[in-house]
């Protein structure tokens, strides 16, 4: 079923240029904080899950988040990112609907490994679904961002943070969304 364009239009078009901004300044901060890192040892893969919380240009929606990442070298890994937030937006004179975006990501990650910090940034691209009442509409999804984690030994860590832009175009339409995540990375088989 094709969702009706003022659903999918709700709060997307706005704000472009400050998600921008505010997710460039984000990895800047983020490379700055990683350049002191020094090289370690990585695990063959890691395991992220945690809390998200997704800004689509003013309307925010919370879920989950979890990801995939097998390391090839201390600083190159393959990551495959899963998520879903969860929220209700008005119409103005429609009505109010039940909202889900997922989001389904693949692509490369760059670490800077250290003994208390990794750092990383992704280039990922994939596609996003969105459902609004009893429709549902999927398109391209781009995941551009990176964060940081405080490791807890060798095999656990804490997400710190990790940001991501994440434009979507659905039903030929761009959407400009930003999204953060925390929680728990295991690292099976780590140094």
């Amino acid at each position: 079923m094709r969702l009706p364009n003022i659903v999918l239009t709700q709060g997307w078009g706005r704000n472009t240029e400050a998600t921008l901004k505010n997710t460039a300044a984000a990895l800047a901060l983020l490379f700055l904080l990683t350049l002191p890192a020094q090289a370690q040892e990585q695990p063959p893969f890691e395991i992220f899950s945690g809390f998200s919380w997704l800004n689509s240009e003013g309307t925010h929606f919370f879920g989950w988040q979890s990801d995939l990442t097998f390391n090839f070298k201390s600083r190159y890994g393959f990551t495959a990112d899963f998520s879903g937030q969860y929220g209700r937006v008005t119409v103005p004179g429609i009505g109010r609907f039940d909202v889900a975006e997922y989001q389904f990501l693949f692509g490369p990650r760059i670490a800077a490994r250290g003994e208390k910090f990794t750092g990383f940034v992704h280039g990922l691209v994939g596609f996003a679904q969105i459902s609004v009442g009893g429709g549902s509409a999927s398109g391209l999804a781009l995941g551009l961002g990176g964060g940081l984690d405080l490791n807890i030994g060798d095999q656990y860590a804490l997400r710190i943070f990790q940001i991501d832009y994440v434009p979507a175009k659905i039903s030929g339409i761009w959407g400009h969304q930003s999204r953060l995540g925390v929680g728990f990375v295991l690292k099976p088989g780590g140094p």
